[in-house]
């Protein structure tokens, strides 16, 4: 057997105290991150000072790790290998008093259970308690240990020296000092603890109770309240609760809610455990995850108060002392909401755009917004701002394409879309003649100088009889068809009435080439 891997497994219990609407379906997620290689019996603690989870050490037979490791909600980074030295199933909690790491005990690299403490101030590891005045706390791994911001003091209770232990010690930044209680739990190591601060009381769960036999482990509840003197321990009962597992883990306390969590362990056999409890003023409940970390024990837990989440480390997914070792990142919490618009984002078919859950017209990232009111949206409105357009056309955005038709000019003169009546016709032309149908007309604010422009006639008995019209015929071989031609900014057509013509009335049509038709009405006469 490794030396100092006995049958102690990991329970994580943390002090969550999450608001009721915040975490209405929390969820464990996956962190796809580099970070620690894979290992078990590691410590964590959340520096509230620095805003970063702290990790040191574990093993991953036949190595133990002596390294230091910061989370800072996105990415893991390497801090030190030097200092404290290879160390595992010690106990850690953060003093947020004093912003320091406060480390016990546990096993070096070397197999020796030690009882030395040290502190880790973001910087550097530095032993403390040299000097200190008999008694100070025996050598042990598996203790239970977490921070009473009430009393000030870190607190540690039991663990495995060889041999179990149920005394109970407080660090004050500069010394041990053993905690005078009443009747406290029986001997044991491997158990959770932390520290409620709404309730001011510290939270014990499980432990094992013989560490040469599989499957003696305890399911009692414990709370510590070090205001009173002595000390008062006092065993809750509670149904349902989780069932019987161990070893160490390290708490942290959230200030925005009132339970704390519990995830995994092992039965110290062959089973390990991926279920998550909360705990919430003496009453456990189970909480339903569709996804959760496999089972293990080992691992550790700390409470990002930033972000609002639980983050998990490694652990061992194996039966006891058979290592099978992991190093995942984990978060539970509410479901990642990447983009902040209270949908998830295994629900949001937009995750990084808060304004979407779905891409629609425009996709992610681009709103839908229809500023002109033309039913097309901006993203395909190459003139947002003009509802008259959906392309800028001949004279761009916010420019109407329509041509002005100023009027015919003489010899018809006077003219306009609409010159004279069946009844009262402008002008008489002489049947065989020429007549100059010429006209000006504006496009773009601008004179119109471009286009195809058409000329037909046709002959009325009246307002509504009327023959079919007819196409224009050119006098002049510079016209082609029946198109008008641009001679010094103005459309000419010389028409001849030779041919296809006849006594009567007559209404000229020229079409432009928008599409829009203007009229003048004539008499030919012989």
């Amino acid at each position: 057997m490794f030396r100092g891997q006995r049958k102690h497994c990991q329970i994580t219990l943390l002090v969550s105290l999450y608001g009721t609407a915040a975490y209405a379906d929390p969820q464990w997620a996956l962190i796809a991150v580099d970070g620690p290689a894979p290992r078990t019996q590691l410590g964590m603690v959340w520096d509230s000072c620095r805003n970063v989870v702290v990790l040191h050490g574990g093993v991953k037979p036949p190595t133990r790790f002596g390294d230091t490791w910061e989370w800072n909600g996105s990415e893991w980074a390497l801090r030190t290998t030097t200092g404290l030295g290879e160390r595992s199933t010690y106990g850690m909690a953060f003093d947020s008093d004093r912003c320091r790491t406060v480390l016990f005990g546990g096993i070096d690299g070397s197999g020796n259970y030690m009882n030395d403490t040290w502190e880790w101030d973001g910087t550097t590891w530095t032993q403390k308690g040299i000097g200190c005045s008999p008694p100070q706390p025996g050598t042990r791994d598996v203790s239970g240990m977490t921070y009473d911001t009430a009393q000030h003091v870190a607190v540690m209770f039991g663990g495995y020296a060889p041999g179990l232990l149920n005394d109970t010690w407080k660090w004050d930044g500069t010394c041990w000092t053993q905690v005078t209680t009443n009747t406290p739990p029986s001997p044991r190591a491997g158990h959770a603890m932390g520290y409620d601060a709404a309730r001011q009381r510290i939270v014990l769960f499980g432990g094992n109770l013989v560490p040469t036999t599989c499957g003696t482990n305890s399911d009692e509840t414990w709370e510590l309240d070090l205001s009173t003197n002595p000390a008062t321990w006092t065993q809750i009962t509670t149904t349902p609760h989780p069932s019987p597992r161990d070893e160490n883990a390290h708490m942290v306390y959230d200030p925005s809610g009132s339970r704390m969590l519990l995830f995994g362990g092992t039965d110290g056999c062959t089973t390990t455990y991926n279920d998550t409890w909360e705990y919430d003023a003496g009453v456990w409940t189970q909480i339903p995850t569709p996804t959760a970390p496999e089972g293990r024990h080992g691992h550790d837990m700390a409470y990002d108060t930033i972000r609002q989440e639980v983050v998990l480390f490694g652990g061992d997914h194996g039966p006891i002392n058979n290592y099978d070792v992991r190093g995942d990142t984990w978060t539970f919490g509410d479901p990642p909401d990447s983009d902040g618009d209270g949908v998830p984002d295994a629900d949001d078919g937009c995750p990084d755009d808060a304004g979407k859950i779905e891409p629609g017209i425009c996709g992610c990232g681009v709103a839908d917004t229809d500023t002109d009111g033309d039913d097309t949206a901006d993203c395909d409105d190459p003139c947002p701002t003009d509802p008259n357009k959906i392309s800028p056309g001949i004279c761009g955005c916010d420019v109407d394409d329509t041509i002005g038709f100023i009027g015919f000019l003489p010899p018809i003169g006077g003219a306009d879309a609409t010159g004279g009546s069946f009844a009262d016709p402008l002008r008489a032309f002489k049947l065989g003649s020429t007549i100059p149908v010429k006209f000006t007309a504006s496009q773009c604010s601008y004179p119109l100088l471009t286009g195809i422009h058409t000329l037909a006639a046709g002959k009325y008995g009246s307002d509504v009889d009327f023959d079919a019209p007819i196409d224009a015929t050119p006098t002049d071989a510079a016209t082609t068809g029946n198109q008008f031609r641009l001679t010094d900014g103005q459309w000419h057509f010389n028409l001849s009435t030779r041919s296809g013509f006849s006594q009567g009335t007559w209404k000229l049509i020229a079409t432009l080439s928008d599409g829009s038709a203007h009229y003048v009405w004539i008499t030919i006469k012989k």
